[in-house]
């Protein structure tokens, strides 16, 4: 099992969740995540049933080209993740673990 740390900074928002998302968009934007299909890595088709896929989304997801947008940067790192704030996907409402 790996793991990797990861520290990010953001302008304060009263809306923890809205901050997040900020954030993930500006990560994803810069392209400072993890990228797994560059190494050879990510999607692997056999994880998945065909009809899980659209008939040309599997070639794009196993493409080189950037992802278009946050969740296909997230499935294309299944299931090692972008080991980064782009994997935190909500912001709980109350503090706890897993609330």
């Amino acid at each position: 099992m790996g793991a990797s740390a990861w520290i990010y900074e953001t302008t304060y928002d009263p809306d923890f969740a809205a901050a997040m998302q900020r954030l993930r968009r500006e990560v994803f934007d810069r392209g400072e995540y993890y990228q797994c299909w560059r190494d050879g890595g990510g999607v692997d088709p056999e994880m998945f049933p065909p009809e899980f896929f659209q008939p040309d989304e599997l070639e794009r997801l196993l493409g080189s080209d950037p992802p278009v947008d946050i969740e296909e940067a997230l499935l294309r790192a299944v299931p090692d993740g972008t080991h980064s704030v782009l994997d935190v996907t909500t912001v709980a409402s109350n503090p706890g673990f897993r609330s």
